[in-house]
């Protein structure tokens, strides 16, 4: 990282920053070109995170995954452009992560867990119920990291 004084090294302040974020992008291979899609995740926390997802069993992307588990995860928050008098006075606030890892596809008994922890981001509720039916029609997956850096640029 080249910016080492807008380095986040807390993990605590690391999972307060993904738990703020409403959107995950995860990039993958498509052949030699890169491709990117904004998804809706859930994460937990242990020893090395996990990261969440959810969506149809056919599909570009699901096709990719497939091909090559390897991913990158970005997630950011608290974007705000700062204006000044001259062009190089502008800057960004944000806090931002990435992080690298492998698609592990799951099967239906970790699915539910799954989609507990997709609706807990952004309900902060617990106690769902679903209908089988939906988890037999969707693919759910998460992402194990292997890497995860984190950083920002909060001043005003």
């Amino acid at each position: 990282m080249r910016r080492k004084e807008r380095e986040i090294k807390d993990t605590n302040k690391i999972r307060e920053i993904i738990e703020q974020c409403q959107v995950c992008r995860m990039a993958m291979l498509d052949g030699d070109r890169p491709y990117i899609v904004p998804l809706s995740f859930g994460f937990e926390w242990g020893e090395e995170p996990s990261f969440y997802f959810h969506g149809a069993n056919v599909g570009k992307k699901i096709d990719l995954l497939r091909q090559n588990a390897k991913v990158c995860l970005e997630f950011d928050t608290n974007v705000n452009i700062v204006q000044g008098d001259t062009a190089c006075d502008y800057s960004t606030c944000y806090q931002s992560v990435i992080a690298h890892g492998e698609v592990l596809f799951l099967e239906l008994e970790e699915k539910q867990k799954a989609l507990d922890k997709l609706m807990l981001q952004y309900t902060k509720r617990k106690g769902f119920s679903y209908p089988k039916l939906m988890f037999d029609r969707m693919a759910m997956y998460k992402v194990v990291v292997s890497e995860i850096t984190a950083k920002e640029n909060m001043a005003k």
